[in-house]
């Protein structure tokens, strides 16, 4: 519980400690796979933004892995509603053409690489998932309209699982 009495300062530090705490466990794991812990976070937040559930995260993950790992752009939606935050249209409000011309550098449509912060407070479970993410040939993937998740190595396949899943 946090007293009503401490000050801003006060309560960003017991956050910090908290999640310090939290992550601890994790560093020596991404720390034996080469991978700095603020790109461990940055993932981490990326999957938490985009998936539907707990069980989704392990095959974002190994897919934002796959992509990075092949210099492609990342193209996420939460990296550019980070970047938009909210226009009087919800923070979440559904991503336009408009949108993705956006010159930020949280736009992944633009830039490739990761944001430059973490767009969220991950979870453990978010975090776990890019530690040990879903081995995967998948380049794309998209959640239809009951949240379930659709992948696809291709950019052909993704198009179609476009048609399939959300027309």
């Amino acid at each position: 519980m946090i007293p009503i009495s401490d000050s801003p300062e006060k309560i960003a530090e017991r956050m910090i400690t908290r999640f310090n705490e939290k992550f601890a466990p994790y560093a020596e794991g991404f720390a034996k796979d080469n991978v700095r812990w603020p790109t461990a976070l940055k993932i981490a937040s990326i999957v938490q933004r985009e998936a539907g559930g707990p069980e989704d995260m392990p095959i974002i993950a190994g897919v934002l892995w796959n992509r990075l790992l092949d210099g492609m752009k990342l193209d996420i939606d939460a990296t550019l509603q980070y970047a938009r935050g909210d226009e009087g249209k919800g923070w979440w409000a559904p991503i336009t053409k408009d949108d993705k011309k956006t010159d930020s550098p949280y736009n992944t449509y633009l830039y490739a690489g990761l944001p430059p912060t973490p767009i969220s407070n991950p979870g453990i479970k978010a975090i776990e998932a890019v530690l040990h993410p879903a081995k995967t040939k998948c380049l794309f993937y998209l959640h239809d309209n009951d949240r379930q998740i659709h992948c696809a190595a291709t950019y052909d396949e993704h198009l179609d699982n476009i048609e399939k899943y959300l027309k």
